[in-house]
C-alpha cells in the first residue's frame, strides 16, 4: 500500500485495486520518458496471469507501458526501506523453521548491539550478508541461513 500510495501521486487515470480506489488526473504529466536510472537494461520477468493483469491496470493508470509500470513499481520498492524490512522478513519467516527464525533474531540482535558504525542492521541487511556467504548455486536458502547461524553460535 506505501509504494501504491507513492505511486498514485502520478496516476493519469483512476485505479480500482481490490478495496481501495485511486482517482487520477489526466494534467498530471506522463512516467513514460521518466528516466529510472542512469542505465537502464532490458530483462525478461515472467508474471502470473493475476499479477499480469494488476500490472497492466497500474501501467494503465500511470499512463505508460507494463515495462515502464515494472521499472516504476520496482523503484519505488526499491526505496522503500520499510517494504524491503517487512519483504525480507517474511521471506525469510516462510524459509525457517520458528527455532531458526529465533537463532536468526538473536544472531542480528548480537550484530546490531556490537556494531561500531551505531547503524542498526535491517532484514535487507542480514539477508544480504547470508546471500555472500552462499556460493550461487551450491545451496538452498535455509541451508546457507543455517550455515550463518551456525557459525554465529560458535
Amino acid at each position: 500500500p506505501k509504494v501504491l500510495e507513492h505511486l498514485a501521486l502520478n496516476f493519469r487515470r483512476d485505479l480500482k485495486l481490490g478495496t481501495t480506489f485511486y482517482m487520477g488526473d489526466l494534467s498530471r504529466t506522463s512516467m513514460q520518458k521518466k528516466t529510472v536510472s542512469s542505465q537502464n537494461e532490458r530483462i525478461g520477468i515472467r508474471f502470473k496471469q493475476n499479477d499480469y493483469e494488476n500490472l497492466t491496470a497500474l501501467a494503465y493508470a500511470l499512463d505508460v507501458t507494463p515495462s515502464r509500470a515494472t521499472a516504476l513499481l520496482l523503484e519505488a520498492s526499491i526505496k522503500n526501506s520499510n517494504f524491503i524490512n517487512d519483504f525480507f522478513h517474511n521471506y525469510l519467516t516462510t524459509q525457517l523453521d520458528g527455532n531458526r527464525m529465533k537463532e536468526l533474531k538473536k544472531v542480528m540482535k548480537f550484530i546490531n548491539a556490537n556494531n561500531p558504525y551505531e547503524e542498526e542492521i535491517s532484514w535487507g541487511v542480514m539477508f544480504s550478508l547470508i546471500y555472500d556467504e552462499m556460493k550461487v548455486g551450491t545451496k538452498s536458502v535455509p541451508e546457507a541461513i543455517n550455515e550463518f547461524i551456525n557459525y554465529w553460535r560458535k
